[in-house]
């Protein structure tokens, strides 16, 4: 299903304009679960809307308390996410708005007097307001951005040692790495990492032992951009290539 998926995006992302090309590929774009999850949200924005005509008696205090618990706790993630989501940032913020705002109506119609609502909105505040602080105290922390940097270029470690072009007299080694670049390639184009499908398939393009039909092929199933960025690849891909032959033979002597 992920693979029809996929050649789905790559056949629909031929007929995008230019002009939205940047949109489309996007990491938080149409072609990822990032853009469609908070478009099917946005129903709960509009029956929040439609419970505005509701009579307040008729409201519940913990369901509208736990959307606007979520829409405000989504709405800060979506921004401390890398790339910010802007999609999921303004689905939330209208689903906390439209719940506080519900949850207000519900509780002024009942028994609680106007110090006790008063009291326990402070104290939600209180709590939203040190949440904030607390992460904002959290992300400027110099130890928590050294973690962080530390974290990513462990990431980019593994994946730098996960690209090594094996031995070519490995034959093995040599088709896996072929398939597992070409499964990389496909699978970050998917979700709107150009440069890192283009590189993985570059890779797939060098090692593979019939070059001019794989880029046949590619070019019948990529989008003119991506694959016009493909072969300006290859040439500093080839180079790489050549390279680790001639270390991994400088090894083996």
């Amino acid at each position: 299903m992920s693979a029809i998926y996929k050649k789905s995006m790559l056949s629909i992302g031929k007929f995008v304009p230019e002009k939205f090309q940047p949109l489309w590929n996007h990491p938080a774009g149409p072609q990822t679960i990032f853009f469609w999850a908070p478009a099917f949200k946005w129903g709960l924005v509009i029956a929040g809307l439609g419970d505005l005509q509701r009579p307040a008696n008729q409201l519940s205090v913990r369901q509208s308390g736990a959307l606007a618990a979520t829409g405000v706790i989504w709405t800060r993630y979506s921004l401390a996410i890398t790339p910010k989501n802007w999609s999921l940032f303004s689905v939330n913020l209208f689903v906390a708005i439209t719940s506080i705002y519900q949850v207000t109506r519900a509780l002024k119609m009942t028994m609680i007097s106007k110090a006790a609502m008063g009291i326990a909105v402070g104290i939600a505040g209180i709590f939203v307001g040190y949440c904030f602080y607390f992460d904002q105290k959290r992300r400027s922390d110099p130890e928590f951005k050294k973690k962080l940097r530390e974290r990513r270029k462990s990431k980019k470690q593994a994946q730098k040692d996960s690209s090594r072009i094996p031995h070519l007299n490995d034959h093995e080694g040599v088709q896996r790495f072929f398939l597992q670049e070409v499964q990389l390639g496909e699978e970050k184009l998917a979700y709107g990492d150009i440069e890192g499908g283009v590189v993985h398939l570059a890779n797939a393009v060098a090692i593979c032992g019939q070059p001019v039909q794989l880029l046949q092929v590619l070019q019948k199933t990529l989008p003119p951009h991506v694959f016009h960025l493909l072969l300006q690849r290859l040439p500093a891909v080839g180079q790489k290539v050549a390279s680790q032959i001639a270390m991994a033979e400088e090894d083996v002597e």
